[in-house]
């Protein structure tokens, strides 16, 4: 089964060179090439589309626009920012948009083929950088809230060393718990919050001000 790919993106040559990398691959079926928002909504009237790449600053309809569109129309449609912005602004504007994907467009292609592969599955995928900025201002914030999403103040201090980048043993030793009780803890916050690995988890913790205990 094929995956059937969208691409909207303005620059004629970022354009040309994604065709031609997601049409080398056997099972991508690129359906899709529009130079704006609006022209890649008329389109998916008509044909049906499983993953989206989307850039952000597009004439006629922004990518932020139409990816809002998407989200409502078409939810089971995987959406992916492909952007040349790391600024915070345009990630939690594309993240408030419903996309589950932010990547920089110096992505490589074996990456690029991965996070097609990670959005059709129902997962998320952020480049480095991009995990790098949410994690930095994540940790970077000195408010909790917990209460909405059910965690325990112990949850969200693990929630908080995960999105520092600490591995389990270290985050045993940062709280004084064993390894297994920090595996314990970590299980727990991704069934609550249904996700299904750290990018999730990082993701969801920045959208719902899940934020550092000081």
């Amino acid at each position: 089964m094929s995956i059937r790919i969208a691409l909207a993106e303005d620059n004629d040559l970022f354009r040309n060179g994604m065709a031609v990398v997601l049409k080398r691959v056997r099972d991508f079926e690129l359906c899709i090439i529009s130079t704006n928002g609006k022209d890649l909504l008329d389109a998916m009237e008509v044909c049906p589309i499983d993953v989206v790449l989307i850039d952000i600053m597009m004439p006629i309809m922004d990518g932020i626009e139409a990816a809002g569109y998407i989200k409502v129309k078409y939810p089971n449609v995987g959406v992916m920012a492909i952007t040349m912005f790391e600024e915070e602004h345009y990630l939690q504007k594309m993240l408030e948009a419903g996309v589950r994907g932010y990547v920089i467009k110096d992505i490589k292609a074996e990456m690029l083929e991965k996070a097609v592969r990670t959005i059709y599955d129902g997962k998320n995928f952020y480049s480095e950088e991009i995990l790098n900025l949410l994690t930095k201002n994540l940790i970077k914030r000195d408010t909790v809230e917990v209460s909405a999403v059910k965690l325990s103040k112990r949850e969200a201090e693990v929630v908080s060393l995960i999105a520092q980048g600490m591995s389990s043993d270290r985050i045993g030793e940062e709280l004084n718990i064993s390894v297994k009780t920090v595996s314990n803890h970590r299980n727990n916050i991704y069934s609550k919050l249904n996700v299904q690995n750290t990018a999730e988890l990082i993701s969801f913790a920045y959208k719902n001000r899940i934020l550092k205990i000081e």
